[in-house]
């Protein structure tokens, strides 16, 4: 049997440049390939993403490929860097 994992790298650097994030993503998704799971790494800044509240925004919106995928997935990762994760929590406590 194997698993299916999507993972979001929330980085804020477009394919192809070096994210620190996506090696740590490696790392955990080479632990995960011996126990079943087939990883898929995404970047979100790769795509165009409508802001809004619906799951599709019209035209140009490309979270709904996203979403498809999320809804596939049996397992998701997302990862971001720890720069936005430390300010986030210096700035709200």
């Amino acid at each position: 049997m194997f698993y299916h994992a999507l993972v979001l790298n929330c980085t804020l650097k477009k394919s192809p440049e070096i994210s620190h994030t996506e090696a740590l993503i490696r790392k955990v998704t080479e632990l995960m390939e011996p126990l079943g799971v087939e990883a898929e790494i995404l970047r979100p800044v790769d795509y165009s993403i409508c802001f809004g509240v619906s799951s599709d925004e019209g035209e140009g919106d490309q979270w709904p490929q996203i979403l498809n995928k999320v809804k596939a997935a049996d397992i998701l990762i997302i990862g971001t860097n720890l720069r936005q994760l430390t300010e986030h929590v210096r700035d709200n406590g």
